[in-house]
């Protein structure tokens, strides 16, 4: 069930321009820090949706080793997936759901730009 709303999710975002924006968006952070190509952000998006579904998009992009290994260590610590923010909203609430998911965004953008920045690829 998740994975058509998800799939229907990527689909609105791609017809309405949105995913673009957040391509573009998304740039100085994920090409400017991370050292990777801007579409990434289209795996980070998807990342959220199901994560093996973020990841198996980085193996698509033609990615180098470093930027690969920069990729998965960030989508490893990102944003829980959309059936996981479910259950922590259900089980904690709101306040506690966000938190968790700025939380997790810093952390991960935090240590993927530690690890680009040690590999020397931003």
């Amino acid at each position: 069930m998740f994975f058509v709303l998800g799939t229907l999710f990527l689909g609105v975002l791609q017809v309405t321009g949105a995913l673009a924006w957040i391509i573009e968006v998304a740039k100085p952070l994920v090409q400017g820090w991370l050292g990777l190509p801007p579409q990434t952000a289209t795996a980070f998006v998807m990342g959220m949706i199901r994560r093996d579904f973020g990841a198996a998009g980085f193996f698509t992009m033609k990615l180098s080793d470093p930027q690969l290994l920069v990729a998965m260590v960030t989508i490893t610590l990102f944003v829980p997936c959309v059936a996981s923010m479910i259950v922590v909203l259900k089980e904690r609430g709101w306040a506690y759901m966000l938190g968790l998911l700025v939380g997790s965004m810093a952390l991960a953008f935090t240590l993927g730009g530690i690890v680009a920045h040690v590999l020397r690829i931003a």
